[in-house]
């Protein structure tokens, strides 16, 4: 009996060297194939998640932009070339210019609301970028600076196409403001942009 146990017990194969190894390549192939996927579906998720951000603060500031800049008020063309050059200075001025000057009025205004802790606490100041005139399209138009976060220009219009509300094709033309505010996101700038016709 005890030989029999003995012979059986020596029969039984154990497991090799090589079908170790080729256990432990499959392991590691499957989890690698696995963290992948998931390092990838993590890193898509926080892209996707700033993007979100970056797009919900965009809009929040251009709207602040955009009632700032309707109770200015600012009646015709040439006032709003003149309000841009102004504007300039304005932006960039810690004070001194006088509350009755409409562009210190906006700079100011616009600061104090982003400043709101209804916004967010985490947004620095938003920078203006100037308008240019451009003399082979007859136009104004600003080019955002790469490598700035947080950015807005008010570019004069005239005869700018609006679509109605009807659509079909169907346009009319109104003088004003363009306003674009750009905010960087992991995915690359965002630009939002609204526009407010001359008051009349």
């Amino acid at each position: 009996m005890k030989k029999t146990i003995r012979l059986k017990l020596k029969s039984k194969k154990g497991v090799t060297l090589i079908e170790l190894l080729v256990g432990i390549t499959i392991v590691v192939i499957v989890f690698a194939s696995t963290l992948g996927a998931m390092v990838g579906g993590f890193t898509t998720t926080v892209r996707n998640s700033d993007e979100n951000r970056a797009s919900v603060l965009n809009a929040s500031v251009n709207e602040i932009i955009f009632n700032c800049v309707r109770k200015m008020r600012i009646s015709e063309y040439d006032d709003a070339v003149d309000f841009i050059d102004e504007l300039e200075t304005a932006a960039s001025s810690s004070g001194g210019m006088g509350d009755d000057n409409y562009a210190y009025a906006l700079a100011s205004a616009i600061q104090i609301s982003l400043k709101s802790p209804v916004i967010t606490d985490d947004i620095p100041d938003v920078q203006f970028v100037k308008a240019e005139f451009n003399s082979e399209t007859g136009k104004y138009d600003a080019a955002f600076p790469d490598g700035v976060s947080y950015q807005y220009t008010l570019i004069p219009e005239q005869k700018k196409q609006l679509a109605t509300l009807t659509g079909a094709g169907s346009a009319y033309e109104m003088d004003g403001l363009t306003i674009k505010t750009c905010f960087e996101s992991a995915g690359g700038p965002i630009i939002y942009e609204s526009f407010v016709p001359f008051y009349k």
